[in-house]
């Protein structure tokens, strides 16, 4: 996501090379590692255009109502009986306007082409109730001709575009307008006052019709591109940003400065449309859940709000190093010591985690980040809980639920309980990282991160993910159906017989299989991490090599690191 510096790399499977646990880090990478940016502005403008479209037709529905009265009053002045012709039209023309208004409401986050549909019936609605006003009071001569200003104007005022676009949607009501009046004329001509006066009036109206679109498409264009420079580069609530360091599909992530904290901090900016209740409820009791999580191998998260663009974002700490993938990639596989030390961290974080009502359900080498801060090497920060499972214990300030435990006392993770056992959960994660019961959609708990844990210690020590299937589908049925081949398997000698064990442990099916929380597997790793050492006094440990290639593992790297939308897979 930052600025990647090329290093030269050595094909490392065949040469006999070793990572070293002591080989200084090359700081290339800041924070999550992902695809480069590219323009989430169009995506999160739609967001906003969704708003503004919603503020539209809200003020201005009720100011076309406001006209009510009006219409009274002007067929009074005139003397004639149209009054209540013109207050059934305004009533039957706002039907539409409440219609998008529920559509915009209720529905998921809209097309940019449904957009400017909604847009286009919402003016041409109303331009079409003026148009039977203007035809009813004189046609050509008619004083409402002038009425058709005020909905071009409010169209480009209120939703900035581009000025092909702009055009497009500011002419829509405006030939729907002329439309009416003209046929109208034509097929009624008692309705028109055709004299010298009214030919004189219909010109000047056409013309000031002309100039104000001319002129509101290009203020609203001039808008749009202010607004698409600001967001670019300047400024989301009380963050100015910097600049961009990458984009998946759960959001962006900007280098940004905050003046209170006076230091750059991470900021990841989120789709999600804040119309949607749901979304907007579990997103902010992920991030109230994740900002109480203080283990110094979390990633610290300072902040996160609402802007009233419309875009929701949270702040975190800016790390230098590089993920656990790009390390593997770079070195080959690690040594036994140092997986073991790396995913020990990783554990230890997600142990605090867990006690709080949070899982993480997205471990992979990508979300494993390895720094040195204050010269300390090799210390992993574990990043990015956007897809975390949160516990509404999670959220209690003074008490700490354990996972498996409410609050009294009963397991909260009993595959007999029948609301757990009869809500289906979404399928999320990284498909070559996913736990079995994730992938089948099933009830997650801390157990399916120690299974990430496990494939993450697995690719470490072989340089290969467990599964290789090149597609999802075939991943998820992997995950959930096929037995993982032992490490050892592919490697030019066997790992010791502990090592082997506590990561097909990590790797089993059935969660009650598995170490049963994060401390366990410390405690697991801690053994085997004594043994290992004897095994080095007495010179028996060695450092087996990856049978795979370096461009192999470099591809494996690139499918994880690409974000996967599972609800596409599972339906």
């Amino acid at each position: 996501m930052a600025t990647v510096v090329e290093h030269g790399r050595t094909d490392w499977a065949f040469d006999g090379h070793e990572g070293e646990p002591n080989r200084e880090l090359r700081a290339h990478r800041v924070l999550e590692g992902g695809a480069e940016w590219s323009g989430g502005y169009e995506r999160d403008e739609n967001l906003a255009r969704v708003h503004r479209l919603r503020a539209m037709l809200v003020w201005g529905g009720l100011a076309y109502l406001s006209f009510l009265p009006t219409d009274v009053y002007f067929n009074a002045l005139r003397g004639t009986d149209y009054g209540p012709t013109f207050i059934i039209a305004r009533l039957i023309g706002a039907v539409p306007l409440a219609l998008l208004w529920l559509y915009l409401n209720r529905s998921p986050t809209p097309s940019r082409g449904t957009l400017m549909v909604c847009e286009a019936i919402a003016t041409g609605t109303v331009a079409a109730v003026t148009a039977l006003m203007a035809l009813l009071s004189g046609a050509i001569g008619s004083p409402i001709l002038a009425g058709l200003l005020p909905i071009i104007v409010v169209r480009c005022i209120g939703i900035p575009d581009p000025w092909r676009r702009g055009l497009i949607l500011a002419s829509a009501p405006a030939l729907v307008f002329w439309a009416i009046v003209l046929v109208g004329s034509v097929a009624f001509p008692e309705l028109v006052i055709g004299d010298d006066d009214a030919i004189g009036a219909l010109i000047m109206h056409l013309g000031m019709h002309a100039v104000t679109i001319s002129i509101v498409v290009i203020g609203s264009h001039f808008t749009w591109d202010v607004r698409r420079n600001l967001y670019k580069a300047r400024r989301v609530g009380r963050y100015e940003l910097l600049r961009p360091l990458g984009r998946g599909i759960m959001g962006e992530v900007w280098v940004a400065w905050n003046q209170g904290l006076r230091q750059e901090v991470a900021l990841k900016i989120l789709p999600i449309d804040h119309a949607d209740a749901e979304a907007v409820a579990r997103f902010e009791r992920e991030v109230v859940a994740t900002t109480a999580l203080r283990h110094p191998n979390t990633v610290r998260v300072y902040d996160f709000g609402l802007t009233p663009e419309g875009f929701w974002y949270y702040a975190m700490e800016l790390l230098e190093g590089e993920t656990v993938a790009e390390l593997v990639v770079r070195e080959g596989p690690l040594a036994i010591a140092r997986a073991l030390d790396l995913v020990r961290q990783a554990a230890r974080a997600l142990r605090e985690a867990h006690e709080r009502g949070v899982v993480h359900r997205d471990i992979k080498p990508e979300n494993l980040f390895v720094s040195a801060p204050a010269g300390e090497r090799d210390f992993v920060k574990v990043l990015d809980f956007g897809v975390a499972s949160v516990t509404a214990e999670a959220l209690d300030p003074v008490g700490v639920v354990r996972w498996g435990e409410r609050n009294d006392g009963t397991d909260a993770t009993d595959a007999t309980d029948p609301e757990r056992a009869n809500k289906p959960e979404r399928a999320v994660g990284t498909p070559l990282y996913i736990s079995p019961e994730a992938a089948s959609g099933r009830p997650t708990d801390g157990r399916s991160d120690i299974y990430g844990l496990g494939g993450v210690l697995y690719f470490m020590l072989t340089a290969r993910p467990v599964f290789t299937e090149r597609d999802a589908p075939a991943l998820l049925r992997a995950h959930v159906e096929k037995r993982p081949t032992p490490p050892s398997a592919l490697l030019s000698a066997p790992l010791p017989d502990y090592v082997e064990k506590l990561v097909m442990r990590c790797l089993a099916k059935d969660p009650d299989d598995r170490y049963p929380d994060a401390d366990a597997l410390v405690q697991a790793i801690d053994l085997c991490q004594r043994l290992h050492d004897n095994d080095r006094r007495r010179g028996e440990a060695q450092q087996p090599r990856s049978r795979v290639s370096a461009s192999q593992i470099e591809s494996w790297a690139e499918q994880s690191r690409t974000d996967t939308d599972m609800s596409l897979i599972k339906g």
